[in-house]
């Protein structure tokens, strides 16, 4: 079952990401003034528990957010952040 994207920001604003359940996401981490982005397909079990916590909040570490502000903060680190990958 895919179920639609949805968008979560962990709490301090370090690290974004988008959600494809049941097994992808795509996650912005700032580091200083760069910046990574991982495009992971979960296939091992840490990566699957990553978006079982995402998704559930475990341990109150994330904020769901709008379409639209992922895609604003996906652009700040575009336009304003080095790459490090």
């Amino acid at each position: 079952m895919n179920e639609e994207t949805r968008y979560f920001e962990m709490k301090g604003g370090r690290s974004f990401y988008a959600i494809t359940p049941p097994d992808h996401y795509l996650e912005y981490q700032i580091i200083g003034k760069k910046y990574l982005v991982h495009n992971i397909t979960a296939k091992i079990l840490p990566e699957r528990m990553l978006i079982h916590d995402i998704l559930n909040d475990q341990d109150d570490r994330y904020d769901e957010i709008t379409e639209a502000a992922f895609k604003h903060r996906q652009e700040e680190c575009l336009t304003t952040l080095q790459c490090m990958g």
